[in-house]
């Protein structure tokens, strides 16, 4: 299956800086300091915004490179203390989501599993990003992995009033997916059975020889 990135030049060099970036930020990331935030915060928020823009008119790609960009400030920096850092986190969740979209659309199918993983990471039950990661992984062909993301979900209770609605919808995806998963199976199945069926007839019987003799 072909991915997104082939013939997409712009977010490949964008999606490249976010490797540099987050290779810079498993060393150390920058720390920085409340006065700073703002800055790093209006920019993603922006970057987001012009993004939802040109989602909505139906041009993904770019939608895609600018939330992308949107997401750099965030690899790169880290706030001083928890709550500063919980500023940060809301709004990179946001973007993030709005990347994991955008790239399913694109079908980047690695881009979007890395942005579902880091929304995942700061907020683990997160029931949208979990099943655009199990969409990302069954269309890569990671059947165990995206059915367990789904076993997740299905599992996972809800607490919060106000994701009831979104977290149904997802369920209901997930099953759907379930039995698209389990559908392909069986078909698989049928088509070994049918293979080996049709090899076992036309091998010759063990110890017969040519001519039929014994």
């Amino acid at each position: 299956m072909q991915r997104g990135l082939r013939g997409s030049g712009s977010i490949t060099s964008v999606f490249a800086q976010r490797t540099r970036s987050r290779r810079r930020q498993k060393k150390e990331r920058g720390v920085l300091p409340a006065t700073q935030m703002l800055p790093i915060i209006q920019s993603g928020a922006q970057l987001r915004v012009n993004g939802n823009h040109k989602f909505r008119q139906g041009k993904y790609k770019e939608a895609l490179e600018m939330y992308l960009q949107g997401c750099v400030g965030f690899e790169l920096y880290k706030a001083t203390n928890d709550q500063d850092q919980k500023l940060l986190d809301e709004v990179h969740v946001q973007v993030r989501k709005n990347t994991s979209a955008a790239a399913i659309k694109t079908r980047d199918w690695t881009i979007a599993i890395a942005s579902c993983e880091a929304v995942l990471k700061i907020d683990p039950t997160c029931t949208k990003s979990l099943y655009r990661r199990a969409l990302s992984n069954w269309h890569l062909g990671e059947v165990e992995q995206a059915s367990a993301d789904l076993e997740t979900i299905l599992k996972q209770p809800v607490t919060d009033y106000a994701l009831i609605q979104e977290s149904s919808q997802v369920k209901k995806l997930a099953r759907s997916m379930i039995r698209q998963i389990e559908a392909s199976e069986e078909r698989a199945e049928a088509i070994e059975q049918r293979m080996a069926k049709a090899l076992t007839s036309s091998i010759p019987l063990t110890g017969a020889t040519v001519g039929g003799g014994k």
